[in-house]
């Protein structure tokens, strides 16, 4: 009866990993997401990239994973077809980002960490480390303190 049972577990899972296999394929291959109804989607580029996730009014909007041609990826919110709200970015150098977004850039409380070993936890404005953060370079000093548009503030 073991064996039953185990061929069973084995037969029910290949059927759902081919049930999962037929309906990834049945999928969009488009670049013009604009023509697409609102809900849930998966697009194939031409060039590798692959989205899927959520589309709304014609855009990547609510939640979705980005995997571009290089290997980079991103997960999470998207608005209006930008990474926008929480959410995780490796790109293919190695450099990784998880932390808030606004209109496509790094915005509000985040961590990079960089392929050397360097790692900022902070504020974020437009992309660029601004606000209250802390860096740990490479060499394993610490600098903790104010940044301004990637730099620290020094004060006397």
């Amino acid at each position: 009866m073991r064996k039953f049972r185990i061929k069973m577990k084995y037969w029910f899972l290949t059927a759902m990993i081919g049930l999962y296999t037929i309906s990834s394929f049945a999928q969009e291959s488009s670049t013009d997401i604009r023509t697409l109804s609102d809900g849930f989607h998966t697009i194939y580029w031409e060039n590798g990239s692959k989205y899927y996730g959520e589309i709304y009014g014609g855009e990547f909007s609510g939640k979705g994973n980005m995997i571009w041609a290089d290997s980079s990826f991103y997960e999470g919110a998207w608005q209006n077809g930008m990474r926008h709200g929480k959410g995780f970015m490796h790109w293919s150098s190695g450099k990784e980002y998880d932390g808030r977004w606004k209109s496509d850039e790094q915005s509000g409380k985040g961590q990079m960490i960089w392929p050397s070993g360097q790692v900022y936890r902070g504020k974020w404005k437009d992309g660029k480390m601004h606000g209250k953060g802390q860096i740990k370079y490479a060499d394993g000093r610490v600098w903790k303190g104010e940044f301004k548009e990637n730099e620290p503030v020094l004060t006397d």
